[in-house]
């Protein structure tokens, strides 16, 4: 029987191989998007599952930040049997004296470098492949790398035992202890290299210690069946009477009552946009949610060409059906044999939508801004199998029910044409295609139009021709005011300030008591020169002075916001706390944006402290950028040789805030194409049946006399309804849409009624295009020629 169905279900199929092409390659379309975006889903939502206690580990903050003190991973393991094990990794500090790396006397420059204790691999799972990780994490001066990274330094050496120098305000000399593989795509934690504590304890041994510096990012590993939200309050009072008993006020903050601990799980961290001080990869849930609402979409979309294809075609199949019957064939052999061909189409489909898959796969990864190809792993394969046989079924369900249920004196009959049941449910379908065109194209037309309004908007500080650099040790400490004069030399540049961090990245976290209330507020370090370099508007009090050398560490400016959020009657009474003393508010500055237009603008307190000021910005004349920044390169390999001039635009920086945004807008535009070439498909066997249909009809009213553009509009005619009902249902769905995602931006542009006429228009033509065409070569058709049967 099964041989059977195959042997006519192949026959079918190539009886009428243009409609099965068009079939098999609208279903491959919908299962390559549907499947691009399940492993990308899978990916996300997989993140950090290959920890075999994933589940069980989880990430300490304080309040709104990640930063913690170094002792306290010790403390909270030593004292706490609900915690199995703990550790802690450290980047800001050990990055904050701008290092490179130096092999065979050639710089080499680094990113996502850590500091880890001993028990990291104890925590987290990253797999080793060649080397001693306990020896390498408990001796001073020895280091781990990743697979990619020992290939980028060593080439083909055998990377253990190499000596590599770290190289900052001192030259340190590492050894190669370990290798480990690349960390996987759905890891949290990024990195390309490890160095032990017991080396950050020699290079910088006031840091792992000191309760006052929260540089440290620190994990917990509890034990099974632990509840975090009870363990959370026992570590909250621990702490507050930890900090009472041991801690000095002078030596840190009481970071306990002003900032409690809070326990997340490292998934959860993933997607949490709140965290700052955190070196955690990030997740936009959004654009999962968006992409899976997509990708059902296209694959609805793909099933409904099938279905409305099918349908319309029904009437060339009535007398097939009807001799069947008439031979003895039942309802449920009729169904099992049309399911048979739907699956055998699903087949094909799969097989080429898996090869498209394998295709777009490393395009996607690129464009979703990973270091490494999202893979095809074997739990797809294993589904392919009964995926295929439920496509085939979902696609073929309605269409076989239809065809079987045709009774056996209608179907033989000459003039028996689709029944008005099948008209219906094709009118439907094709609205609903259109209906979704017009949606997406128009969401499409806003988030572009949303992304260039964040690039274009006025911040209150002029960021365009700024450029900015990462200090040295060289030049950070003796270094900058040699390097400023030197830099004003140049005819092109106009301005150069220094801070300890850029517009665009601050995500530094205070917090100051005031009247028995807690306030978190951003906090920079800034030189005198900064104010004038960003053009910052006073609104009451002054500005540092460079001349009062008691304005350093003990001044600090307030933003409009701070004071509106202290709400206190005379902020100039305000004293910030800084390391080594506090910093009392001298002025006022006008609000501006230095984050993403995403939030509103924060409270921000910026403190004259020259020294902290990593980054040096330079403003540049617009005359001849390239030729300033290969001059001010020049100036920097002569004060600072051996370390590379890495510098980075301002603007584009800022733009950069809105990556995932500009991916959101690009995947729905590519989204919207796909949709539109399989409206495209199924508009274009639509309109070709409905020509045949009426191909006698077109040759009598040409005979009647009835020109060839009135042909033509009639047969757009039944389109044109059901595009206006298709853009009368979309333009509330896409308004409403669209209204919830600008939800998430503090400022954002107003949706214009062009948006849906635009997106109605390019559906219109596109349809009108197909039609017309279709229409015309059957208008232009012989009379005599399709009347020759009558």
């Amino acid at each position: 029987m099964v041989r059977h169905f195959l042997k006519l279900g192949f026959r079918n199929l190539k009886k009428n191989l243009s409609n099965t092409l068009v079939h098999i390659f609208s279903l491959s379309l919908g299962i390559a998007i549907l499947l691009v975006i399940s492993i990308f889903v899978k990916n996300e939502l997989g993140i950090d599952n290959f920890h075999t206690n994933s589940s069980r580990i989880t990430k300490v903050s304080y309040g709104k930040s990640s930063g913690t003190p170094g002792p306290l991973s010790e403390l909270l393991r030593n004292n706490f049997p609900e915690i199995q094990n703990a550790t802690h990794i450290e980047t800001h500090q050990l990055f904050a004296l701008s290092p490179i790396l130096s092999y065979n006397s050639n710089p080499i420059e680094i990113e996502k470098y850590y500091s880890v204790d001993s028990n990291f691999f104890s925590v987290f799972n990253f797999q080793v492949l060649q080397g001693d990780i306990k020896n390498a994490l408990n001796s001073p001066f020895s280091m781990i790398l990743t697979e990619s990274e020992a290939s980028r330094i060593f080439k083909d050496k055998n990377p253990i035992g190499e000596t590599i120098i770290w190289r900052t305000s001192e030259d340190f000399s590492f050894t190669v202890q370990a290798i480990v593989s690349d960390n996987p795509q759905n890891s949290s934690i990024q990195f390309h290299g490890l160095i032990s504590e017991a080396s950050t304890k020699k290079m910088t041994p006031y840091y792992p210690d000191n309760w006052g510096f929260g540089v440290y990012e620190t994990y917990l590993l509890l034990h099974a069946n632990i509840d975090s939200k009870k363990l959370v309050k026992k570590l909250r009072s621990f702490l507050v009477e930890y900090y009472d008993s041991n801690l000095s006020s002078y030596s840190c903050y009481d970071d306990a009552r002003a900032t409690p601990l809070n326990l997340q799980s490292i998934r959860e961290v993933y997607f949490n946009k709140e965290l700052a001080h955190d070196t955690t990869n990030r997740g936009n849930l959004f654009l999962i949610r968006v992409l899976i609402a997509v990708g059902v979409i296209i694959m609805l979309l793909s099933i409904i060409n099938y279905v409305n294809l099918s349908t319309a075609r029904a009437s060339l199949r009535k007398k097939e059906i009807g001799v069947q019957k008439v031979f003895g064939s039942s309802k449920v052999t009729l169904i099992l044999q049309y399911l048979t061909e739907t699956v055998m189409i699903s087949f094909f489909a799969s097989i080429i939508g898996v090869i498209i898959t394998l295709l777009l796969l490393p395009g996607f990864s690129q464009f979703m801004g990973f270091d490494q190809s999202l893979r095809f792993s074997s739990s797809f394969l294993v589904l392919l199998l009964p995926g295929i046989l439920l496509l085939g079924i979902i696609a073929g369900f309605y269409p076989a029910l239809y065809l079987s249920s045709l009774r056996e004196i209608s179907v033989l009959k000459k003039d028996s044409g689709p029944r008005s049941k099948g008209r219906i449910l094709r009118y439907f379908l094709v609205v609903f295609q259109f209906f979704v065109s017009i949606t997406l194209i128009a969401i499409t037309f806003l988030i572009n139009q949303q992304v260039i309004f964040l690039k274009e908007k006025d911040l209150g500080i002029e960021k365009e021709h700024v450029i900015y650099a990462k200090l040295p040790r060289l030049l950070m400490r003796g270094g900058k005011e040699v390097f400023t004069e030197r830099l004003h030399q140049l005819p092109e540049v106009q301005k150069v300030a220094y801070s300890s961090k850029v517009f665009g990245e601050i995500d530094g976290y205070n917090n100051l008591e005031l009247e028995g209330r807690t306030f978190n507020f951003t906090t920079m370090w800034v030189d005198a020169e900064f104010i004038d370099f960003y053009d910052l508007q006073l609104v009451k009090g002054r500005f540092f002075s460079r001349e009062m050398m008691s304005d350093r560490n003990a001044t600090a400016l307030l933003n409009e916001a701070a004071v509106r959020e202290f709400d206190v009657k005379d902020p100039f009474e305000i004293e910030i706390r800084v390391p080594g003393g506090n910093a009392k508010v001298v002025g006022i500055v006008k609000d501006f944006n230095f984050k993403s237009l995403h939030h509103k603008i924060e409270p921000l307190a910026i403190i004259y402290l020259p020294g902290q000021g990593a980054y040096a910005n330079i403003r540049l004349s617009s005359n001849n950028i390239q030729q300033a920044i290969d001059e001010i390169e020049g100036v920097w390999e002569e004060l600072a040789p051996g370390f590379p001039f890495s510098y980075h635009y301002l603007d584009a920086s800022f733009d950069n805030l809105y990556k995932s945004d500009d991916q959101m807008g690009k995947a729905i535009s590519y989204a919207s194409l796909v949709a539109i070439i399989i409206a495209i498909l199924g508009v274009l066997s639509l309109s070709l049946f409905v020509c045949e249909s009426k191909v006698k009809e077109i040759g009598i009213r040409k005979i009647n006399g009835a020109k060839v553009w009135e042909v033509i509009l009639g047969l757009n005619k039944g389109f044109a309804i059901n595009l206006l009902i298709a853009f009368i249902v979309a333009c509330p769905v896409s308004w409403y849409i669209m209204h919830k995602w600008l939800d998430n931006f503090a400022y954002k542009t107003h949706i214009s009624p062009w948006i849906f006429i635009g997106s109605g228009l390019i559906i219109s033509v596109i349809a009108f295009i197909i039609v017309s065409g279709q229409s015309w070569r059957f208008a232009n058709m012989n009379p005599a020629e399709t009347l020759r049967n009558e």
